[in-house]
């Protein structure tokens, strides 16, 4: 009698105990979230965006404001679409990545749960990828990855689900999430293409026939035509040409290949010391090179010329060199599956040890590798065969175009997710079950595994790229009010690689801004660091111009001054509003006419 009252006491109370700890732990993931953010937004590269989140903000402002330029686009603008609709997208934006972290989490769990047919599993994915602190790292940048990810990942769950159950509608809403993963970052194209094959292989599984695995399959694929023709129509109404595609992919294809390319991400040839708001260097740094290569003089080159021109140079060093493109290609595979993150500026492992929630955290891409790993070596058995055939399908269409293009941090962060749900699997072995022997065998794998993922292959641990994210602190500190913080880290920089000339000219500014903010020696301790910095300075810009105007005005020289001013306005233009004030300051009588930045200009140069 007793027996029978407490078995379904013991096991109302497991159930309770299991449905604690899983809302203890989806708190704690959501606690963790939470402060990061914050401790991000407290962070100079928080209050003052830079790089691609700083363009993506200036797109934003201009489909906002109806500004888009009357040409095909170069780049893809959903996610700045999608941002013209938040209030203060700076400020919000990070908020939005998180939520869409917290749903590619929920995802992961879904998917792990459908492919090894185990709650444990799903909730072990789940917990894994919310505090997966690369993911996190990205999720709180005003980012496009992070947004299109998540439809990468209801995609594949859709997906996974019509491997279950085959209802004609989860095919067409998978190719609707992977369409708008594309138009959000176009390197989802490989596997928006692969949509179709998936659901075509999964049809004819379930026993659909032909005609109907064929009419499956175009379901799938006719969002992705619309999201082709509705690009086209976008290009059409903007420039009066029908284009598909942004057309950035053949030069970034070129320089991901061409000879001298380094395999982990993109390396920028030239410096431009003047950068219009919202434009991209990779951009200009193009359209730059073909004009010298060519000889092209016009205002704005042909796109297809120039398309055509870097794609018949590619194909010229592949035939030439193929076996040179064959190690570059190694090269990449190596460091693809190594536990560095790489990225040409905003290091992961620099800021890592920057944020104590990052610091802490012993998570990345090397634990996923190894972890994935054991999991297959034990329970592959386990798993749901057609769904686990159609997550390899689509994660080797991405890595594809991965290996295509560049091999950084960012580009291949989506494969993430799929590596975490395979270590799903660890919470599906029975461990006091496992034999020593293949214990053994699995370990030794594991080890080889490590040495892969771990090793300093092709000097895949290089932390040269670092100089670059003091640099980038040094701008955003200065731009946000920080001074003293910006010219720490502008000598950082400096120290790493003293001809580093943006880094010079950081320092400067945030030299002449200390000087105006001090009083008495401390000002003048300032202005004969200036003076010094200015003195070592062989690049200016519209900042630099002006300061150095200043320089001669307060030593007497105010026909220097001026013509110093004039250059900058010259070359310039708006970027150049102080230069523009000091020499309204300096030549238009009476004061009472000058304009109120003119005469906030004055007061500096009286000081």
């Amino acid at each position: 009698m007793s027996g029978k009252n407490t078995s379904p006491k013991s096991s109302r109370n497991l159930f309770l105990s299991k449905k604690g700890f899983v809302a203890m732990a989806s708190g704690f993931v959501i606690f963790y979230l939470v402060c990061f953010l914050f401790n991000f937004l407290a962070d100079p590269l928080g209050q003052a965006p830079v790089l691609d989140a700083r363009e993506n903000l200036a797109w934003a402002e201009k489909i906002s404001k109806s500004e888009l330029p009357e040409e095909p686009l170069y780049r893809a603008l959903f996610y700045p679409w999608i941002l013209s609709w938040v209030p203060q997208a700076e400020v919000f934006a990070p908020a939005l990545g998180v939520l869409c972290h917290l749903l590619n989490a929920l995802l992961c769990g879904l998917i792990a749960r459908q492919v090894w047919r185990s709650s444990a599993a799903g909730f072990f994915s789940g917990a894994f990828y919310g505090i997966y602190p690369v993911a996190l790292f990205f999720a709180v940048q005003v980012l496009d990855i992070t947004f299109a990810l998540s439809f990468f990942l209801l995609a594949i769950y859709c997906l996974l689900r019509f491997a279950e159950s085959p209802r004609w509608f989860l095919p067409l809403f998978a190719g609707l999430m992977l369409s708008i993963a594309f138009l959000a970052r176009p390197n989802f194209l490989p596997a928006a293409l692969a949509c179709p094959l998936v659901v075509f292989g999964l049809s004819c599984r379930c026993q659909k026939g032909i005609a109907t695995a064929v009419g499956l399959a175009l379901l799938a694929a006719t969002p992705l035509g619309l999201s082709f023709l509705a690009q086209g129509l976008v290009n059409k109404q903007l420039s009066g040409e029908f284009r598909i595609l942004p057309w950035q992919g053949a030069y970034n294809l070129y320089a991901a290949n061409r000879e001298g390319a380094n395999g982990k991400f993109y390396k920028q040839r030239l410096a431009f010391d003047d950068v219009p708001e919202g434009m991209n260097p990779t951009r200009m740094e193009s359209v730059y090179l073909y004009r010298e290569e060519t000889g092209d003089a016009s205002p704005s080159p042909d796109i297809d010329d120039m398309n055509a021109f870097w794609r018949q140079r590619l194909f010229q060093h592949i035939a030439a060199n193929p076996f040179d493109w064959l190690q570059l290609m190694v090269r990449k595979v190596t460091y693809l599956v190594n536990d560095w993150e790489q990225y040409n500026n905003l290091s992961y492992h620099y800021h890592k040890e920057r944020w104590p929630l990052l610091a802490w955290n012993p998570l990345g891409w090397g634990l996923l590798l190894i972890g994935s790993a054991v999991a297959l070596s034990f329970g592959w058995r386990k798993m749901e065969k057609a769904e686990s055939a159609s997550l390899a399908l689509l994660a080797l269409a991405y890595t594809a175009g991965v290996l295509l293009f560049f091999v950084s941090a960012r580009f291949r962060l989506p494969l993430a997710p799929i590596l975490v749900v395979l270590c799903g699997g660890l919470a599906t072995i029975s461990w006091r079950r496992v034999r020593l022997k293949r214990g053994l065998l699995v370990g030794a794998g594991a080890l080889i595994v490590a040495g892969f993922t771990y090793g300093n292959w092709f000097d895949a641990r290089s932390r040269e790229t670092f100089r670059q994210d003091q640099l980038l602190l040094a701008k955003a500190a200065l731009e946000s009010g920080q001074d003293e913080a910006s010219l720490d880290w502008a000598e950082e920089a400096l120290t790493a690689d003293p001809d580093l000339d943006a880094a010079k000219r950081v320092r400067l500014a945030a030299l002449f801004n200390l000087w105006l903010s001090r009083e008495g020696e401390a000002a003048a301790r300032s202005w004969k660091d200036l003076k010094s910095a200015l003195a070592g300075l062989r690049q200016n810009d519209a900042t630099t111009l002006f300061i150095r105007g200043v320089a001669f005005w307060r030593e007497g020289q105010p026909e220097d001054a001026k013509a110093t001013w004039r250059a900058a306005v010259d070359r310039y233009g708006p970027n150049a509003g102080s230069s523009a004030g000091a020499l309204e300051w300096a030549t238009v009588q009476p004061q009472e006419k000058l304009s109120p930045l003119a005469r906030q200009i004055g007061e500096v140069l009286e000081r």
